[in-house]
């Protein structure tokens, strides 16, 4: 890529527009970028990398801070910048995002970011992320590539040169995307530590499993088995066998002990019989003397029983006389029913026509009310019917205020400006008198010192005359009247200074003289632009009077708005009232229409209701005629009397008839027990209690130790098992995760550089010195030249097996008779700066062969020549100039003085006094 034109507009510190021409520094060579610090030098390089990526080159330099702070408010900011590539000409231009002023009214609005790419073919390429993702495609670098490879900034390449192995790494990785190496290299060693605490957390489940072994009861040498295997003396499958054994050992006494209980369970089933029977002949032979003492008791209440039952059998007829009440008092419910209804239906349509009637009169009220309303809303209409078109004259008559009012106060505003401006001219004229009337005494003061000067050579020369030797002008070797020196004629460096000084003041009078004239035209011109238009507004009026009009018409506008924001106010409500009184017209007719319709329907139901009522009134009087009772309540009242009287009669019955019953059943029962308990009683044979209680008590406790024996090597069984199985899985798992361990470790070790007694080189640092070497053959072919042959860059090899290296720099000083090797941080000022540049052009050929072949026909070197000698800078200069005359431009960025003599064509930058910078091509 090189550079044919780029324009800058209000960029950075130009304030106004400056267009630098490349194509008249030709294809190749060198040219001078020259100025004061802080002038613009390096924003040209900001303006080209911002027109071809949207940012500038350095990070710090955000798009939207690219405006130039001196540029007037309405002045557009872009960068356009033609270049070919590949014998190719493209032509972008883009703009940042900005603050500009508004092209109509006054405030300031957002400028948005706009971009647009001309290709060669003719198409063009719009959209600010669509010309970087073009530029990126055409040139086949990014951003960062760019600014590389097309940018040598002496600091940061000093760093480069000086930096230790661990800083190189994280410049390199940025440069060549060594990270993917860098992520290998923490995720093996993160895998390699992962799998170290599952191997731990395995282990821990393995040991967890020893610990879960039960060991037989005074076994020692179980015992001394476990702690062998705990100490890792025995291996799992040793582990296994032994826990194996126990188990099978468990199982044997397992068997045995269960053949015991079934002995032990059917002895104890024949004693609980013997004692059952013995103690169930106790038991009869007292029950049966219990029996006979409570049967002369029982047969007494049998008989009380019976005479009970005779006296309530007596009462029957009375509670049939009840019964028979109680099914006539019930068949007559449904009278009682119909009656209640009958009566809650006289009272429904009493209170209905009650409603009917009251709601007839409140119908007719409000009849009569919307009528008179209805009528007043039609009067009140009637004036109202022009009301929107005299809204519509009102609103116009306001704009046609409102629009003068605002030409009237941008009128003032432009006799306040012209004012200001006059101010301005009285100032600047006064200025220029002043500096006139300097200038013309420092003139004048000038010529009379020259003419004294001129005037007094005569007396220099007199004073070196000699008698007998020639005058130097006239050649007499007499010099009978020679000229006297004055003593207030001036030097020669007071005569300079008085001619500088007189110079300088009218310089200063022609810029005044300038600005004075400026000022007058601007203010003739505002003169006559407010004439015109206060002839427009006030009418054919005094120049001196138009202040005095433009208030007064100020004010008649503003009293004439205030009127009529008054009356439209008023005019509103009559068109918002016409609204509502058109709204309310019909749906009053309706209201009307619906509440007479209401009134005949209330009509018609109160007539039908006081038939109904009348009805109603003869049907229940006649059946009311007919009952006992007034009310079903009453007849209910009654039936459960006699219900309860009824109830009352058979309970006594019943009871008297279950006493009975019980009593004979008791006294039954009774003499039925003592038969058949002596009956059980004439073949028992009594034993003893105390000997069979001891021989069952003796049989429980050998059966409830068999049990807890068998209980214990149970669980003893079940949890070896499981440990058994445990120990098998962890063990077999543990072997697997140990050997994988194992290469993953040595994997992890050499990408980090761990292994012991071994360089400590990391993957990503050898890959890295790959990309290093060839830099530093690069560079060394420009070092070589630039030194005449003294020194020569060479990366030092990895010694230190304590700490990461791999990527210092030595350099060989060949001047020296054994070729001796040292630092680069050895270097002096100059040398570190001839050593940095050619370290930084072998990186920049290094990225572009990186980037796939890339080649940049331009190229910027910013600063840093300042702190060679004579002869190192001949020999910068002389490498630079072949670097240049291989078809590429090379810009160099510096204020050093002996470049601007060695460099002809040049780019000056300039700073302004009023603000910003100025840049123009030299050649």
């Amino acid at each position: 890529m090189r550079p044919i034109k780029l324009t800058m507009s209000a960029f950075g510190c130009y304030a106004g527009l400056c267009e630098l021409d490349f194509s008249s520094f030709g294809t190749e060579g060198l040219y001078l970028i020259t100025g004061d610090t802080g002038a613009g030098k390096t924003t040209i390089f900001d303006a080209i990398t911002f027109a071809l990526y949207g940012k500038a080159s350095g990070d710090h330099r955000d798009a939207s801070m690219l405006r130039s702070k001196y540029a007037a408010l309405d002045m557009e900011t872009y960068v356009e910048y033609e270049f070919t590539y590949r014998d190719q000409v493209y032509t972008v231009r883009r703009s940042p995002e900005y603050e500009r002023a508004k092209t109509r009214g006054e405030g300031m609005t957002k400028q948005p970011a706009s971009a647009e790419l001309h290709l060669p073919g003719g198409r063009v390429v719009t959209k600010t992320q669509e010309v970087g993702k073009e530029i990126e495609a055409v040139l086949g670098i990014t951003r960062a590539q760019f600014v590389q490879i097309a940018m040598i900034a002496q600091g940061e390449f000093l760093k480069l040169l000086l930096a230790e192995t661990k800083d190189r790494i994280d410049i390199f990785r940025k440069i060549f995307n060594t990270n993917i190496y860098q992520l290998f290299q923490d995720q093996v060693r993160k895998d390699a530590n992962a799998l170290k605490n599952d191997i731990a957390a395995q282990r821990q489940g393995y040991d967890f499993a020893l610990n879960s072994i039960r060991l037989i009861e005074d076994a020692e040498a179980c015992a001394a088995k476990l702690e062998e295997a705990k100490t890792g003396l025995l291996s799992p499958d040793e582990v296994s066998l032994w826990v194996a054994a126990m188990i099978k050992a468990d199982e044997a006494q397992s068997a045995a002990n269960t053949k015991t209980l079934g002995n032990l369970t059917k002895s104890l089933s024949e004693i609980s019989e013997r004692i059952g029977e013995a103690k169930k002949e106790k038991e009869n032979r007292g029950m049966c003397l219990a029996a006979e003492k409570r049967l002369p008791a029982e047969e007494a209440n049998q008989k009380a029983a019976q005479q009970l039952l005779k006296a309530e059998e007596a009462k029957q007829p009375e509670r049939d006389a009840a019964q028979t009440e109680i099914i006539t008092l019930e068949g007559a419910l449904p009278s009682y029913a119909a009656l209640a209804k009958l009566t809650a239906s006289l009272l429904d349509k009493e209170k209905r026509r009650a409603e009917v009637h009251e709601a007839a009169a409140n119908l007719e009220k409000r009849q009569q009310k919307i009528t008179a309303a209805l009528e007043a809303a039609k009067q009140e209409l009637q004036p109202l019917a022009n009301a929107g078109e005299e809204l519509v004259a009102l609103r116009g008559r306001q704009t046609q205020l409102a629009e003068r009012q605002k030409s009237l106060l941008a009128l003032k505003k432009s006799k306040v400006a012209h004012d200001a401006l006059l101010i301005s001219l009285a100032k600047a004229q006064q200025d220029y008198q002043g500096k006139e009337a300097r200038s013309r005494q420092l003139r004048e003061a000038y010529e009379a010192q020259n003419k004294a000067y001129l005037d007094e050579q005569a007396g220099v020369l007199a004073a070196e005359l000699r008698p007998g030797l020639p005058c130097p002008v006239c050649g007499s070797e007499e010099h009978p009247a020679p000229a006297v020196l004055l003593r207030e004629a001036p030097s020669k460096a007071a005569l300079d200074h008085a001619k500088k000084a007189a110079e300088a003041a009218e310089i200063e009078t022609t810029q005044a003289s300038q600005s004075a004239s400026e000022l007058n035209g601007r203010a003739g011109a505002t003169k006559k632009e407010l004439a015109r238009e206060a002839a427009r507004l006030l009418g054919e009026t005094p120049f001196a009077h138009i202040p005095a009009a433009l208030e007064a018409a100020l004010l008649t506008v503003s009293k004439a708005l205030a009127e009529h924001d008054v009356q439209l106010k008023a005019q509103q409500m009559n068109v918002d009232r016409k609204a509502l009184l058109e709204e309310y017209l019909p749906k009053a007719a309706q209201s009307l229409k619906d509440i007479e319709e209401k009134i005949n329907a209330a009509g018609k139901e109160f007539v039908m209701l006081d038939e109904q009522i009348k009805s109603e009134t003869d049907q229940r009087a006649k059946l009311l005629s007919g009952l006992k009772f007034k009310t079903e309540a009453e007849a209910k009242r009654q039936i459960t009397e006699l219900k309860a009287k009824k109830k009352a009669f058979e309970e006594a019955l019943l009871r008297a008839q279950k006493q009975l019953e019980a009593a004979s059943t008791t006294r039954s029962n009774t003499q039925t027990e003592i038969e058949t308990l002596k009956a059980a009683l004439a073949d028992a044979v009594p034993a003893d209690l105390a000997v069979l209680g001891k021989e069952r008590d003796d049989a429980l406790a050998a059966q409830r130790e068999l049990t807890e024996q068998s209980k214990a090597i149970s669980t003893r069984i079940s949890h070896n098992r499981a440990a058994l199985g445990a120990i098998a899985a962890s063990a077999k798992q543990l072997a697997a995760m140990e050997e994988r361990w194992r290469w993953l470790k040595a994997l992890s070790d050499t990408a980090n550089g761990d292994l012991p007694g071994k360089e400590k080189i990391k993957l990503e640092t050898y890959m890295q010195t790959a990309y290093f070497d060839r830099i530093v053959a690069r560079a060394n072919t420009r070092l070589m030249q630039m030194s005449r042959g003294q020194y020569e860059l060479k990366r030092r090899g990895a010694g230190d097996k304590k700490s990461q290296s791999g990527l210092e720099l030595n350099v060989v000083d060949h001047y020296d008779s054994c070729g001796s090797e040292r630092d680069v941080k050895s270097l002096s000022g100059g040398e570190s700066f001839i050593a940095s540049l050619a370290l930084a052009l072998g990186l920049s050929d290094e990225i572009q062969s990186y980037a796939g072949g890339i080649r940049l026909d331009s190229m910027f070197i910013d600063e840093g020549f300042g702190t060679l000698d004579e002869t190192t800078l001949a020999q910068a200069m002389q490498a630079l100039l072949g670097i240049s005359q291989s078809n590429r431009l090379v810009g160099i960025i510096s204020h050093v003085g002996e470049l601007k003599e060695k460099i002809d064509r040049q780019i000056v930058v300039t700073k302004e006094r009023t603000g910003g910078s100025r840049a123009e091509i030299v050649v």
